[in-house]
């Protein structure tokens, strides 16, 4: 039986790389590839390797999202009145914010940033985020509302009075 090697010409089977024997030739091959090729293989290696590391870890984290989502989901939905009242508290809590991030401002170019002013801004900051907090998981408990109506009234400060 015959074969093809590296040269093109055909050969008996003991010439050729088998498993079965101890002979073996080594041999290095060249290919020149233009520059497009080149980038595409080697994206395609990287691609490969950033596909298992992020496919691997995706399959370990996505079910304790699942898990730690039904953990956290509201319990009980509440009515509408009961998030308007909870959304004014919001309100009032963000002009409160805002009324401080103004008075730091102007702590600011009066007599510039010391120890007392970034601790509170720190404690500012603090307070911006429980708020964001607290707004994410009042939408959580009553997502009926629409977009408009929570934009609306956020936007036109139903603290004080209606649009």
């Amino acid at each position: 039986m015959t074969g093809f090697n590296t040269t093109g010409s055909t050969a008996s089977r003991d010439q050729l790389c088998t498993a079965f024997g101890t002979k073996f030739v080594g041999q290095t091959w060249t290919v020149r590839v233009s520059f497009p090729v080149y980038v595409m293989a080697i994206q395609s290696v990287m691609g490969w390797i950033l596909f298992l590391v992020f496919a691997g870890w995706g399959m370990f984290a996505a079910p304790l999202d699942w898990i730690f989502q039904y953990a956290g989901r509201p319990k009980a939905v509440i009515t509408k009145s009961e998030y308007i009242d909870r959304a004014r508290g919001l309100a009032m809590r963000a002009k409160e914010i805002k009324a401080t991030a103004d008075l730091l401002k102007k702590q600011d170019r009066e007599a510039g940033r010391n120890r007392h002013w970034r601790s509170q801004f720190r404690a500012l900051q603090r307070q911006l985020l429980q708020l964001e907090d607290d707004e994410v998981a009042l939408d959580s408990v009553f997502p009926q509302v629409s977009l408009w109506f929570t934009t609306v009234m956020f936007a036109c400060d139903w603290v004080s009075a209606p649009c």
